[in-house]
């Protein structure tokens, strides 16, 4: 099973508390997804669609991911992504789920242009990771919801929006509250300085250089049981 670095990044979303057992771990699905998630959110990447060459020893040495997946430790991760090859090469910027000596250990292989490496380490206990499919379906019930308020922006200029609330409206341990009102015009973004009892706004505006709606993939849509609605489709055109 292959892994792009982009599936270990979901690792950011992960709790850092050891008491949510679980979900202090990055799950890594059946299909090859990967889910980092906390109480208050979590983040999905979808399994790698473009088949990277492997080097040798690694190809035919993969190993695949029993029903129900499982969960990495973080600190696994974290050594993986830091044998991941600076060169920013797509075929270099992926890791191979192996198959390890030690069947009481989980082994994952990166590589770069002339070595391998193979970074082994029991598994989390799985203890019932939560259902992350739930939360996506909670704020879109369906694929085809088009009352929904849809808006696109620079992520880069959402980030500093972010900031700088963040900046002039210091958080006070985990209460940081941000407002979000979404129209036309683009993303309001309110805040307040507990402080000086001052409001910021930021206003963020829609991103003008996308060629329309990111369109829900194949995978996603099994998410609404919607994949073969979606195979239909393309078969028409």
């Amino acid at each position: 099973m292959l892994l792009s670095k982009a599936n270990l990044l979901a690792r950011a979303m992960a709790s850092k508390d050891t008491f949510d057992q679980a979900m202090n771990g990055l799950l890594l699905t059946e299909d090859g997804a990967t889910v980092g998630g906390n109480p208050r959110g979590v983040m999905v990447v979808s399994p790698v669609v473009m088949q990277v060459p492997t080097p040798r020893g690694v190809d035919g040495n993969e190993a695949g991911v029993g029903s129900g997946g499982m969960v990495l430790e973080l600190d696994h991760v974290d050594k993986v992504l830091k044998n991941i090859c600076k060169d920013k090469r797509v075929e270099l910027q992926h890791c191979a789920l192996t198959q390890c000596s030690d069947n009481r250990k989980i082994e994952l292989t990166t590589w770069d242009r002339s070595s391998v490496h193979r970074i082994s380490n029991p598994p989390k206990m799985q203890n019932n990771f939560p259902a992350w499919d739930l939360a996506v379906k909670k704020i879109v019930p369906t694929a085809d919801d088009e009352g929904a308020i849809r808006l696109c922006v620079n992520s880069k200029e959402l980030i500093h929006a972010l900031k700088a609330l963040e900046e002039a409206c210091p958080a006070r341990g985990n209460y940081s509250p941000v407002w979000i009102q979404i129209g036309g015009g683009g993303m309001l973004l309110r805040s307040q300085n507990d402080l000086t009892k001052q409001t910021a706004m930021c206003v963020v505006l829609p991103h003008e250089k996308i060629g329309g709606w990111l369109k829900w993939s194949n995978w996603e849509m099994k998410i609404w049981g919607g994949l073969k609605k979606v195979l239909k489709k393309i078969r028409k055109v």
